[in-house]
């Protein structure tokens, strides 16, 4: 059982109780522990108003997590919904008010009044108590609940981070799973035109993915997502695009990664439906260096070239008079190029950085 110290500030007990409920406000404030529940429900059956003034006096007096609980539903069944939102505020240790929120959270699917002040808090509180209250929306399995948080991850915020939405969002993921996909798909190709799109992106990612360290996307659940992705892209930015890009690569669906360069690059497109990327192997002989370079041609395929081109490249033919050659350090452009124009001009800046040294240009390379 955890024990609870609750701050004051929010504790400013009402002591002008009325005449009529004198009787049960005196067992109230005299009531600790696991007794405090009854006895505030005994003021909240003679004046919920007199109740709602006791509810900071009889919180401090709780002493547990149980106990706050049991007393936080006998408020709610009270019709205290709104004294309650601000429970959680003065418990200085994290994790008790976690504990306390997930237990209240559990009790919807058994008590009518719970589940209606949980599905009411979007509404209700501002974002930081909201995010505080998470816990309960997170143990609550009531289909209402499910329903509304699929109703508001359904319409993103306009602004690029929104405390709440992402709250709901998180929510959403981790209670539907890949069944979420399709609708927060919708809501990423709409925040894509101003709004949390990162945030919806996240969702997406963890819908997909089974619980657990080190985890990735698996088998139809894969595949949908990659789906989304790929659906995604063709209605957002270049910089929206890369992000889902990067989370493919993570996740090791460079193929799908390498799909979405036309949206990364559009510009850089060839006709062919290709892309040019440049190579240089830079071979050295005491004080002498020689960049060979090539244009590089790749059909689209490849979210990187990096690893194709290095036998290529390591094969361009020696030109240095050096009795120890020593391997070449092959570098490609950062990306696809627009022309070989390009290559050429991005080579002579690599001699220029490595002290001026020489250049040849060779045969193109293919990718097949």
């Amino acid at each position: 059982m955890r024990f609870l110290v609750v701050g004051l500030a929010w504790l400013l007990p009402a002591w002008s109780a009325a005449a009529a409920c004198e009787t049960e406000v005196s067992a109230l404030q005299s009531a600790e522990g696991p007794h405090v529940a009854q006895a505030f429900a005994a003021v909240a059956a003679c004046d919920p108003t007199v109740a709602g003034g006791q509810l900071g006096g009889a919180v401090k007096r709780t002493g547990d997590v149980e106990s706050l609980v049991s007393l936080a539903q006998a408020a709610i069944d009270a019709g205290l919904a709104t004294e309650v939102h601000g429970m959680l505020e003065p418990i200085p240790d994290w994790a008790a008010r976690e504990e306390t929120a997930r237990a209240i959270g559990a009790l919807c699917t058994s008590d009518p009044k719970i589940l209606e002040y949980v599905v009411g808090l979007h509404g209700s509180v501002k974002d930081r108590t909201y995010v505080a209250w998470s816990g309960a929306l997170r143990t609550c399995e009531a289909p209402e609940l499910t329903a509304e948080l699929e109703a508001l991850a359904a319409k993103p915020s306009a602004t690029a981070f929104d405390d709440k939405y992402a709250t709901v969002v998180d929510l959403y993921a981790t209670k539907k799973g890949v069944d979420a996909i399709p609708v927060l798909e919708k809501a990423a190709i709409a925040s894509a035109k101003g709004g949390p799109f990162p945030v919806v992106v996240d969702g997406l990612l963890k819908a997909a993915t089974p619980e657990g360290i080190g985890t990735r996307p698996e088998g139809a659940a894969r595949e949908a997502l990659i789906g989304a992705f790929t659906r995604i892209a063709a209605a957002a930015t270049p910089d929206q695009v890369t992000t889902l890009a990067d989370k493919l690569v993570a996740m090791g669906a460079e193929d799908a990664a390498a799909a979405l360069l036309v949206h990364i690059y559009p510009d850089r497109v060839q006709p062919d439906g290709g892309f040019v990327y440049g190579v240089a192997a830079v071979e050295r002989c005491e004080d002498e260096a020689l960049v060979h370079w090539a244009v590089v041609r790749e059909p689209g395929t490849r979210w990187a070239v990096t690893d194709a081109v290095q036998e290529p490249a390591s094969s361009f033919e020696p030109r240095l008079k050096c009795k120890t050659p020593a391997p070449y350090t092959v570098v490609t452009t950062p990306g696809p190029v627009a022309s070989t124009a390009d290559v050429g001009a991005w080579a002579a800046s690599q001699a220029a950085s490595g002290g001026g040294a020489k250049l040849r240009e060779e045969a193109t390379v293919i990718l097949p």
